[in-house]
């Protein structure tokens, strides 16, 4: 029997369904993710990956929204695709559209440089490619907001992902083909950028055909956990979730992480680490041994700061950016602290007061938002 929201009834073996509209342990997921980003770009990024936090949100983004969009097709026969758009707009824009002013207000008072098509690269999130071919500053004289490459993936996954879902992939086994497609392509793809097209390493990083498939890998775990007639797996069914799994997701992860040959960071990276983190997703989320973790991850404060971690992702570099400049001489071990206490009221102002009043309509037009 279908619940109130039209998700899945939570299955009795499990913590969570992996089918529910809120997963316990998701917010504080990213929680961790935003964390690690903040740590590292306070001075600390040659200890903590902020980088692998990003790939972190990618691969949540990747399992929420075909997660969504699956059970929407399941429920009603299609994809709404204009109210789709409607709540991703309501979700990404207000907070978006504050940064960019504040970027603005804050780099005319500090001097700072941007072209024209760079202050409307984070609107129209085109970030990532300009960032690599159209950056004409370097990264301390233009503005502090070039952590918007991210988004420009995620809205370029948006943009193409539920119109294939709709129109051409309708059935289980042709989703899992377009997301084995989706981790497979790029990954070879990355191969050709770096060894034969001779493209800058930023490439590999930060565009959507190189890095499309840290969303994808989110894809194929919200499939892979699904039957061909849309029902959920049972336990016993999913392969990928046991002890041994669990071991294997941290040795990839880890792995990843200390292996610091240049070809293999640009090529094998994002593939070994999408795997790493499905792994740990699938097992730690849903599997009922590991319910203990997911009560940590579930703790009031660590949810809050997932919940509004949209808002420190977009603000902790420009308030980074003008504490530098009114202070010089700030040391990482002064940094951290001043950042994520500035960052985090920041975040919470805003969340109060753009997303917050967003959240009913969000959910007439089918949101599971909290």
């Amino acid at each position: 029997m279908n619940n109130r929201g039209g998700a899945p009834a939570i299955a009795a073996d499990r913590p969570a369904s992996p089918s529910a509209g809120y997963i316990p342990g998701f917010d504080g997921l990213r929680a961790i993710a935003v964390g690690m980003v903040l740590i590292a770009h306070a001075g600390y990024g040659k200890l903590v990956p902020g980088g692998f936090g990003v790939t972190i949100f990618f691969a949540i983004s990747g399992y929420l929204i075909c997660t969504l969009l699956i059970n929407e097709f399941a429920r009603t026969g299609t994809i709404n695709l204009k109210l789709f758009y409607v709540r991703r707009i309501l979700r990404l824009y207000p907070e978006l559209i504050a940064l960019v002013i504040l970027c603005l207000i804050a780099g005319a008072v500090l001097g700072l440089r941007a072209t024209t098509a760079e202050k409307f690269a984070g609107l129209f999130y085109y970030m990532n490619y300009y960032y690599v071919f159209g950056a004409h500053y370097t990264e301390a004289e233009s503005y502090p907001w070039r952590q918007l490459w991210s988004l420009a993936i995620e809205e370029h996954f948006y943009f193409f992902f539920p119109g294939l879902m709709l129109f051409i992939t309708r059935t289980w086994r042709s989703r899992m083909a377009l997301a084995l497609a989706l981790v497979t392509i790029p990954f070879l793809w990355r191969f050709v950028t770096y060894f034969w097209l001779g493209l800058p390493w930023q490439y590999n990083y930060v565009a959507t055909d190189t890095r499309i498939d840290s969303i994808a890998w989110g894809c194929l775990l919200a499939l892979a956990m699904r039957r061909p007639d849309g029902g959920e797996r049972a336990m016993s069914e999913l392969w990928f979730i046991s002890r041994p799994a669990v071991f294997l997701g941290f040795a990839l992860i880890i792995g990843s992480l200390l292996y610091r040959d240049e070809a293999f960071r640009w090529t094998w990276r994002f593939t070994v680490q999408g795997i790493g983190i499905v792994l740990l997703i699938a097992n730690v989320l849903f599997d009922p041994r590991w319910r203990g973790v997911v009560r940590v991850l579930e703790w009031a404060p660590v949810r809050y700061v997932g919940r509004i971690s949209y808002g420190l992702y977009l603000y902790h570099m420009l308030f980074n950016r003008v504490i530098e400049e009114i202070w010089p001489t700030i040391s990482p071990p002064v940094l951290l602290p001043v950042s994520i206490v500035g960052s985090l009221i920041i975040a919470s102002i805003s969340y109060n007061a753009l997303e917050v009043p967003l959240k009913s309509l969000r959910r007439k037009l089918g949101s599971h938002v909290r």
